[in-house]
């Protein structure tokens, strides 16, 4: 899956995610680090109705080897294109600093998602106030390597 096709947004602008994911990963992943204090990675997701790869920066958090990313579309309301796109096909590629893994996605819902939801937003607020910004709940997945 090459990311490099196109991007989408996440609640930036197209030209703003564009430049950050080649900023990421012209640097190895050193710039930009952090997005409201959460270390960053590229997710490259499958756009469901083109067929195209797209790739944009998520916050992050880790769980041994799983990445657990939460849809919050930086508090715009709505859904970001990447979580439509892991529900329509789980399959994606993170790329963390220089290392690359292909992943599935699992949506999480319930009291694991609520787990996970608080854990991110221990390790830094800032998320917290996105969900004041829609009347949907901010879905969470955990995206587990795959072999």
């Amino acid at each position: 899956m090459n990311g490099t096709v196109a991007q989408q947004t996440d609640g930036r602008s197209t030209w703003t995610s564009q430049l950050v994911v080649r900023v990421y990963r012209a640097t190895g992943g050193r710039l930009p680090r952090t997005d409201n204090g959460l270390p960053l990675l590229l997710l490259t997701t499958v756009g469901r109705r083109t067929g195209v790869p797209r790739t944009t920066a998520v916050a992050f958090i880790r769980d041994a080897e799983r990445f657990v990313v939460a849809g919050t579309n930086r508090g715009r309301g709505g859904r970001p294109s990447w979580c439509v796109n892991l529900r329509a096909d789980p399959s994606a590629r993170v790329e963390v600093g220089r290392e690359s893994w292909e992943v599935r996605a699992v949506s999480t819902s319930g009291r694991e998602r609520d787990r996970w939801w608080d854990m991110m937003c221990q390790r830094q607020p800032g998320p917290t106030r996105y969900p004041a910004a829609t009347d949907l709940v901010v879905p969470v997945f955990v995206l587990e390597p795959v072999s």
